[in-house]
């Protein structure tokens, strides 16, 4: 079972590196080779149906269709192995080690709200908290009439878990560097997404327990951790979760 779980990856993999510009390429020097191998059942099946050289010089245009048509795919071949399949391997290898570094930079915030918010919490409440469904649900409950758990972050947020969560902040980014550094996205509403986030929690880096301060560095971990956006209001998966999907 689990050797065909590998098995099923690799072709993913392999699958997932073969672009279209690359299939196309491969298929028409396959083609190319195929009209004009030696003569042979398929090279007569092309000549039937008139896709074939008829000339005096016949054999000679064969050839070298046959030999461009070979050095194309034995090209194409050694470029899929060597650059196209490795790159698409190194840019699911780092979709994932990203995919881990949000994951982490959510349950450690999500601890810290809990934390303010509740005064602790139990050892599985971060992560049933990580879908934005949970997260709004959870932060959105009133926990005295008019007063709903995330009113009790912002009213009850220490500077010690503030400067926490900012530092969690500026890991975070970190990895959001990395990745734009180390998978090319530019010109790609990934890109432009991923730079939009960094820099918006950029602006919360001197964050303050002053009402409008706090209340604006809130704002920003519910559009995230919840799903909202001004536009669409709120939305069934997060939105860097919905980017990450897309790289």
């Amino acid at each position: 079972m689990l050797l065909m779980q590998k098995s099923l990856r690799l072709i993913s993999v392999l699958v997932g590196s073969l672009t279209a510009p690359l299939f196309i390429f491969a298929s028409l020097s396959l083609l190319g080779m195929a009209m004009s191998m030696p003569p042979t059942i398929t090279r007569d099946a092309f000549c039937e149906l008139g896709l074939c050289f008829r000339s005096e010089q016949s054999e000679a245009w064969n050839s070298l269709v046959f030999t461009v048509s070979s050095g194309c795919f034995i090209s194409v071949v050694l470029f899929w192995l060597l650059v196209a399949y490795p790159e698409q391997k190194k840019r699911l290898r780092l979709k994932a080690h990203f995919e881990r570094s949000f994951e982490s930079f959510k349950l450690a915030c999500i601890e810290n709200f809990l934390c303010v918010a509740d005064g602790g919490f139990s050892a599985e409440k971060p992560r049933k908290l990580l879908p934005v469904q949970e997260f709004k649900r959870y932060f959105k409950e009133e926990v005295v009439p008019g007063k709903t758990r995330w009113d009790e972050v912002a009213n009850k947020m220490t500077d010690y878990y503030l400067q926490v969560t900012i530092s969690r902040i500026e890991l975070f980014r970190g990895e959001i560097s990395f990745l734009l550094r180390e998978i090319d996205l530019s010109e790609t509403d990934e890109f432009v997404v991923f730079r939009n986030v960094s820099d918006a929690l950029f602006m919360q880096r001197n964050a303050d327990l002053d009402y409008e301060s706090i209340n604006s560095f809130l704002g920003l971990f519910w559009q995230l951790f919840a799903g909202w956006n001004f536009v669409e209001g709120y939305q069934e998966v997060g939105l860097v979760e919905r980017v990450i999907d897309q790289v």
